[in-house]
């Protein structure tokens, strides 16, 4: 018998967005555990809220794996090693890479807008252990002095004018295009829609106090500088597959003009993936004879969540099951 509460939703939206498939095609090696299998099991320990991160293992011990990770895999094949390794792979292929080909796969699997963006900087701190580490010129990183903190940065460089021509206010007369490009579009915004943009904001703070939260990242333990920027494409990940949920519940109550079940048996229009969570409490499986069966039926409220998410019930049963997006088509 499994309880799985919401992650075998948030795996149907992992694989919408072709998550294994995308890192094992970026990443093939000869590893007894995929790196895309590696990858999705640690996006869903996250937003699991369970810690450790690092021991995914443990984490997968209690769970339907072929439901989560579409492959039927022995728990003690994501021991510490497995994901170490893949972590490392990921490193020198590249996060930005990865977070790229999904991102792009986000816009087109889930029909975004792209005319507004956003972006925030933030920090998060964890636990490392550098063992027998160098810093460099024979110094620690203790000696150093450097901290134990992982910085997750959204940035728009800067690109220096070949002429080196200013005007003071810009160093070297640097100008970045993306700077031009949103002057252009604020000029082409009325009021109206150029304060929405301004106070919209708020979601992307939102979306790095998610990051930030203490249940997910600060038992986390890595024992190589490498592996805090693989954590990061870890936490922007999970925050990826959390934002696009909460967009789809909103789609949902926007196109069909129908509030979900919020807090306090109150109906609400701005329903979050964190409520939706809370609903989804107690769904109970069991697997025999090569069969998935639910034993109880999703009642009312869980019912409303799921198809709000493009889902149906046998989400729950079906290791292949993806999301259906609710694209507007402008």
């Amino acid at each position: 018998m499994f309880v799985h509460n919401h992650l075998p939703l948030a795996a149907a939206y992992c694989r919408r967005l072709g998550l294994v498939e995308t890192v094992d095609r970026m990443l093939p090696t000869k590893m007894e555990v995929s790196s895309g299998l590696v990858v999705q099991a640690m996006v869903l320990d996250t937003l699991s809220g369970r810690s450790p991160l690092y021991r995914v293992a443990e984490f997968l011990e209690t769970h339907d794996i072929e439901l989560l990770l579409g492959q039927s895999r022995p728990a003690s094949d994501f021991n510490d090693s497995n994901p170490a390794r893949s972590m490392d792979a990921i490193f020198n292929s590249g996060t930005g890479r990865i977070l790229g080909e999904l991102g792009m796969s986000a816009f087109r699997q889930f029909g975004l807008d792209g005319s507004r963006v956003r972006y925030d900087t933030t920090s998060v701190n964890v636990r490392i252990n550098f063992e027998g580490g160098s810093a460099g010129k024979g110094k620690t990183f203790s000696e150093r002095g450097i901290k134990n903190e992982m910085r997750l940065r959204c940035l728009v460089r800067s690109r220096r004018n070949q002429r080196g021509r200013g005007d003071g206010k810009n160093e070297g007369g640097m100008l970045c295009p993306a700077v031009k490009h949103l002057r252009r579009r604020i000029r082409g915004m009325d009021s109206k829609t150029l304060l929405e943009t301004y106070k919209g904001q708020h979601a992307v703070e939102g979306n790095f106090s998610f990051l930030k939260d203490p249940i997910i990242v600060n038992d986390t333990f890595l024992k190589t500088p490498s592996r805090i920027g693989v954590l990061g494409m870890i936490l922007v990940l999970s925050l990826m597959i959390w934002r696009l949920m909460e967009k789809e519940l909103r789609r949902h109550v926007e196109q069909n003009d129908e509030a979900l079940p919020g807090w306090d048996k109150k109906m609400t229009r701005k329903p979050t993936a964190f409520m939706m969570t809370t609903k989804m409490l107690a769904i109970m499986t069991v697997l025999a004879d090569g069969r998935r069966r639910l034993i109880k039926e999703p009642t009312t409220v869980q019912m409303q969540y799921i198809l709000a998410l493009g889902l149906s019930k046998d989400v729950f049963c079906d290791p292949e099951s993806r999301c259906n997006p609710k694209i507007t088509r402008n």
